[in-house]
């Protein structure tokens, strides 16, 4: 299972970007270019501990197909993320 380590951007939106090294924006990842990324939910803090682990046949199965799965963690909360790409009309 290859996940991808997720951070926010400097509008707060989710990116897998490289980190920005200095400036105002230090820290943030920068924008995510060619689509975006689609939460597929994840755990919350109201979760009983005991429920607390990532259940992630889905994982292996979705990215069969092609498609990038990344996950951001905040404080110890774990959100899984799936790549969709822009349209290229």
């Amino acid at each position: 299972m290859n996940l991808e380590v997720l951070g926010r951007d400097p509008h707060g939106n989710i990116s897998s970007q490289p980190p920005i090294k200095s400036g105002k924006n230090r820290g943030f990842r920068g924008v995510e270019r060619g689509g975006s990324w689609i939460s597929a939910g994840g755990f919350n803090y109201d979760s009983p501990q005991s429920s607390r682990s990532p259940h992630g046949s889905w994982i292996g199965a979705v990215q069969r197909f092609g498609i990038r799965v990344g996950v951001w963690d905040y404080e110890g909360v774990k959100e899984f993320y799936l790549f969709m790409k822009e349209n290229d009309e």
